[in-house]
Order: C-alpha cells, then structure tokens, then sequence
C-alpha cells in the first residue's frame, strides 16, 4: 500500500495536472455566463423532503444523503460540473489524501465545477468535497487529519465547529501559476473541504468562503430531513 508521502504525492501531482488544464483551455467545455458579482444564497426551504425518513432529523449522512449534499448545476447558476460527482463508502479514495487514515467513515462525495472566463487565467476550478462520518469525533479526527498546503488565511466568518483555511501557489507548465485557496470546516458529524483554483489575482477568500457556505447549507438542510436545495450565485 501507498505510504503517507506517496499519497500526499499523488495529490499534488493530480492538483497540478487540474491546474494545466485549467490555465491551458485544454478539455474546457463552451463559456458559460458570468455569475452576478455578490454571492448570495436563495432562503432554504423548510418543508420535509420526500425522500427523507418520515422528515426526521438525522446526526450522520448516509451515502444518498452524500450525494443530494453535493452541490448540482442548478445550484450553482454560471458554473458547469466537470465530471460526475464522485459518492462511495470506499475508504481507500479516503486514506489517498488522509494522513492517519479513515477510522468512522461513513460516506464520502466529491463534485468540481468550472467557470470559464476570456483568458485561461480568468478560468476558475471549485471543488466540493464532504466526508461524513459516525460521531463528532471522528470527523474532528479527519478534520486534524487532513493537512491543507501553504500559508494560512483568516476569513470573515465562522462556518463550522472548526474551520481552517489556506493559500498556496502551485507549480505549473502554464504561463499563469495556479493559486490554490483550501478551507476545510467541521460541522458536528461531517468534514466539509471546498477549493478554489485560478490566477493569484482571481483566488478570493470571499469566493471559497461562499462555497462553503453554500455546502454547509446543504448538510444542515439534510440533517433535518429535508432535501437540499440552497443555491448560491458565486462570482
């Protein structure tokens, strides 16, 4: 099996093949309109979703609770998915990025979207990934186990029992060098982890921090027992 280094290794190396395709146009798919410029999320809705238990409210995410947390293109107007979102229970896609490995695990999803712009360094890459697990303290554990690269950043507001965010400038063959914006959060029983890729210029703190606002959203609404479905216009 890969050991720690190797996997941290793996990660970068796949972050820096996203961050060439993202400032060379390569694979890119037609421009989609440009987002209003505030991020501002539509009010969640209150009533029970149908395919939720009896609208009970839950502490743990099952694995199709997962996949209606991870934000769609409705929910995000101006931004289109990249590939289809990823949802398992496999803990090996978990202990590819984990330091210590993946104990309480329950779920895991992954879903990336891009927007792009009139050069390849106004293109921007989001990724959303939530990891669900069995107790709080299992995720605090992920949460600690999960080491974001680069300086730290303070942001504006709080979206988490713990919440961490990072800046970090990748190494590329592109022209224009990728900054990586990472902000990791734990809310009760789930590790919310949203990045925000583009040219040093356009990697905002406000853009990664409606992110994972938006993300946040949508776990809460699902821990309620209702179907998620905040969207937010990020810019």
């Amino acid at each position: 099996m890969t050991d720690v280094s190797g996997r941290r290794r793996s990660l970068t190396a796949v972050l820096t093949t996203a961050a060439c395709l993202l400032f060379s146009g390569c694979g890119t798919e037609a421009e989609t309109p440009e987002a209003p410029s505030s991020a501002t999320a539509s009010p969640p809705s209150t009533a029970p979703s149908a395919t939720s238990v009896d609208g009970k409210p839950v502490s743990v995410l099952d694995i199709g609770r997962v996949k209606e947390v991870l934000p769609d293109e409705a929910a995000l107007p101006g931004w289109s998915r990249i590939v289809e979102p990823l949802v398992t229970t496999d803990q090996f896609m978990c202990q590819g990025v984990m330091a210590h490995g993946c104990p309480g695990l329950v779920a895991l999803g992954q879903s990336d979207f891009k927007r792009d712009g009139r050069t390849p360094g106004e293109s921007i890459r989001l990724t959303f990934a939530l990891y669900s697990c069995s107790s709080e303290s299992a995720a605090h554990d992920l949460y600690a186990s999960l080491n974001l690269s680069g300086a730290q950043v303070g942001l504006s507001e709080s979206l988490g029992d713990e919440q961490t965010a990072t800046r970090d400038v990748l190494k590329s063959s592109a022209d224009v060098q990728p900054t990586l914006l990472s902000v990791k959060a734990r809310s009760g029983t789930t590790l919310l982890w949203v990045t925000a890729m583009t040219s040093e210029q356009k990697t905002t703190k406000e853009r990664t921090q409606a992110a994972l606002r938006l993300l946040r959203d949508r776990v809460q609404q699902a821990k309620e027992g209702i179907k998620p479905n905040v969207g937010a216009r990020i810019s």
